[in-house]
């Protein structure tokens, strides 16, 4: 026969149970903070761990390739790595093919148009002007069919978030034949891919086998991070704190253009910051190729103001903007359609 226990037994078992819990568990956490912090210190046997991508998915043998000895790898430490945001980086390259193996930026050039998005373009004849660059990038899912005398009809790298890129891939062959043709594409915020990310790898093979003329390049979060910090600084420059502010396409498509060394740069379609407060035009849609897009500019605001954003409308976004006044002082920059004040906006 078992001994009924009264309350106050039970609650004395609970609660050294409770406190056996917790010892367990705080050592188990110390070690495992130790662990990380000597796996970093160890910086010429560690590597780029992407955060974005299943530890569970991959084989020990694969980590070895990254890691240099299999003997140091623990799966549980990588896992706890990766958990905690704890990495360390390795090399000057900050991009990842689909796979997330570390891949070189093959694009170089010297003079360079960034075009943008909204319907200033349209009637600007700069077709020609845009198509003498070296490169020639774009933002977002903007369409060159049939506005080539405008907005031009080359396009050397084109610039997605992840959204955008989803978007794409439901008819790849758009940025094969179609009116999105582009040789190099850049994606940044891979990992808010979420649980679509499968879905996305999966088309992004069968993009790569259909037409291997197409080079995919992501932006790793070191990568990512160095395009936050520059932002911040630039910025600064004109007298702005981007506290709390994530780099949107515009921003990633100028980090990505001082990677491939443009030493001179056309910005076309990019209205200034205060561009709104000093317009008289009427009805700018902020998308070129779509008449339903929303206005660039309404009662003298500024839609890149709202925090309203859908996957296109990203690159107008104002605070993006701030950040190229502060960059562009310092650099051999351009800007067209519209032009930017010399001095102060006013």
């Amino acid at each position: 026969m078992y001994r009924k226990l009264t309350n106050e037994q039970m609650f004395s078992y609970a609660k050294c149970l409770l406190v056996l819990t917790t010892s367990g568990f705080l050592i188990h956490l110390i070690f495992g903070l130790s662990d990380i912090s000597k796996a970093s210190e160890d910086t010429s046997k560690s590597d780029y761990f992407p955060s974005y991508f299943s530890v569970s998915k991959i084989k020990i043998r694969d980590l070895s390739k990254q890691y240099g000895d299999s003997k140091k790898i623990h799966p549980r430490l990588v896992a706890r790595r990766d958990l905690l945001g704890v990495q360390s980086f390795r090399g000057p390259t900050g991009y990842r093919d689909y796979n997330g193996e570390v891949k070189a930026m093959e694009l170089k050039c010297r003079t360079c148009s960034l075009v943008g998005t909204s319907g200033l373009l349209l009637g600007s004849k700069k077709g020609d002007t845009i198509d003498q660059s070296d490169c020639v990038f774009r933002l977002g899912l903007s369409s060159v069919r049939q506005l080539e005398d405008d907005v031009g009809k080359k396009t050397t790298a084109r610039l997605l978030d992840n959204e955008s890129l989803r978007r794409l891939l439901k008819t790849f062959k758009k940025i094969l034949t179609g009116g999105l043709t582009s040789q190099n594409v850049f994606v940044h915020d891979i990992r808010g891919a979420g649980s679509d990310l499968h879905t996305t790898r999966t088309r992004l093979k069968h993009l790569s086998r259909y037409n291997k003329n197409v080079t995919l390049y992501f932006l790793d979060r070191h990568s990512e991070h160095r395009a936050l910090i520059a932002m911040r600084e630039a910025a600064a420059v004109v007298g702005y704190k981007m506290l709390g502010v994530q780099p949107s396409t515009l921003w990633y498509a100028i980090y990505i253009m001082t990677d491939a060394g443009c030493s001179s740069v056309k910005i076309i379609d990019v209205p200034d910051p205060k561009y709104c407060k000093r317009s008289v035009r009427g009805f700018i849609r902020s998308q070129y190729w779509d008449r339903h897009s929303p206005p660039v500019c309404s009662s003298g605001n500024d839609i890149g103001a709202t925090g309203e954003f859908t996957a296109d409308s990203l690159p107008l976004r104002i605070y993006d903007r701030r950040a190229v006044h502060g960059w562009s002082l310092s650099q051999d920059v351009t800007f067209l359609s519209p032009s930017w004040p010399q001095n102060n906006f006013k």
